[in-house]
């Protein structure tokens, strides 16, 4: 198809090329096996995709992560959190209770999500005018250590390493 679309002068079927696509959703209120159904829904493929693994599928590699804090409900931001507050319990306490103490108007917050605000008003602290995945990368609330000893890490690495390693 590449070949045709390039009539033939652009050529990189020759070359030895590997393909992961990797998916990542929230589980929400919705669960993981509906994260997963319904990606599987949407992908149409010939095999069906599961949590946290990777499959050969049609001479490509394919995988699914859906973030979740409980057994089967939460979000990135649950994850998030729970990497950066042991050891500034006092910043994010100090950063949800701005937000108790300040809220605003309904209508004006259409698409407030609490968790993002929590880690955007701490991550100001450190580097001020920064969006939040900046702030994940950029902050000392979350070290190499952190991630490294947590499940939910550990299972997303996983699913970029190749099968050698």
């Amino acid at each position: 198809m590449y070949q045709k679309m390039q009539d033939g002068e652009d050529d990189f079927t020759n070359y030895n090329l590997n393909f992961r696509f990797l998916y990542f959703f929230d589980a929400d209120d919705k669960g993981i096996s509906t994260r997963v159904k319904e990606i599987n829904e949407e992908l149409k493929l010939n095999d069906k995709l599961s949590h946290s693994e990777i499959k050969e599928i049609d001479s490509c590699e394919w995988g699914c992560y859906i973030f979740h804090k409980d057994k089967d409900s939460g979000d990135l931001e649950d994850i998030i959190l729970d990497l950066m507050k042991p050891n500034n319990e006092t910043i994010f306490n100090n950063s949800s209770s701005f937000l108790t103490n300040n809220p605003l108007d309904e209508k004006r917050c259409r698409r407030f999500k609490e968790k993002k605000s929590i880690i955007s008003i701490a991550g100001q602290l450190q580097f001020s005018g920064v969006n939040n995945s900046v702030i994940i990368s950029k902050s000392d609330y979350i070290t190499c250590t952190d991630i490294s000893d947590n499940e939910q890490c550990q299972e997303i690495i996983k699913l970029f390493q190749s099968k050698n390693e």
